[in-house]
C-alpha cells in the first residue's frame, strides 16, 4: 500500500509539473490565418473604368488611350449578374456627356475565360482576364482595358 501511495504521489507531481511546463503564454506559434485568393467572379464584381482601347485589325495595331472624358465610362459588374454600362465622350461643343447607357446581364463561362453579356435577345461573348486592379476584355480584333479605383 505504501508503494501505491508513493506511486500515486509521483504521478500527481508529474502531472502538475507537466501542466506548468507544457503551457506557454507565447502564442507566436499559432497557425497563420489563410485568406483564400478571390475567384474571378469576385474580382470581376466591381465598377471598372475605361483606360484604353486596342484594335489589332489595323496595320500597325491601334491603341487609343481614354481621354479625361472617356475615363468616366464604366462597366459596373454587380455580384448578382447585372451589368450597367455607361459610356462618355465629348460632344460637338467639347462637353463631356453620356453617349450610351445600357443594363445587361452577364455570366462567366465554366472555364472562367469568357464573360457572356446578354441584352434581352442579343448575346456577346468576350474573353477576359482580371486581376485585383485590371480587367481586359477582348472580342475578335478589339480589346478594352479597364481599371477600378
Amino acid at each position: 500500500m505504501k508503494t501505491l501511495i508513493k506511486y500515486y504521489k509521483f504521478v500527481i507531481v508529474l502531472v502538475i509539473t507537466a501542466s506548468f511546463t507544457s503551457c506557454s503564454g507565447d502564442d507566436d506559434s499559432a497557425l497563420p490565418i489563410i485568406i483564400p485568393e478571390p475567384t474571378k467572379a469576385e474580382l470581376l464584381a466591381n465598377k471598372w473604368f475605361l483606360v484604353k482601347q486596342e484594335d489589332s485589325s489595323t496595320t500597325p495595331p491601334t491603341t487609343t488611350i481614354a481621354n479625361d472624358c472617356e475615363q468616366n465610362s464604366y462597366f459596373d459588374f454587380q455580384a448578382n449578374g447585372d451589368l450597367l454600362v455607361q459610356l462618355f465622350d465629348l460632344d460637338g461643343s467639347s462637353n463631356c456627356t453620356s453617349v450610351f447607357s445600357n443594363s445587361l446581364t452577364y455570366t462567366i463561362s465554366s472555364n472562367e475565360e469568357e464573360v457572356i453579356l446578354t441584352d434581352g435577345t442579343d448575346v456577346e461573348i468576350w474573353t477576359f482576364t482580371v486581376t485585383a486592379s485590371e480587367l481586359v476584355m477582348s472580342k475578335n480584333t478589339s480589346s478594352i482595358t479597364l481599371a477600378h479605383d
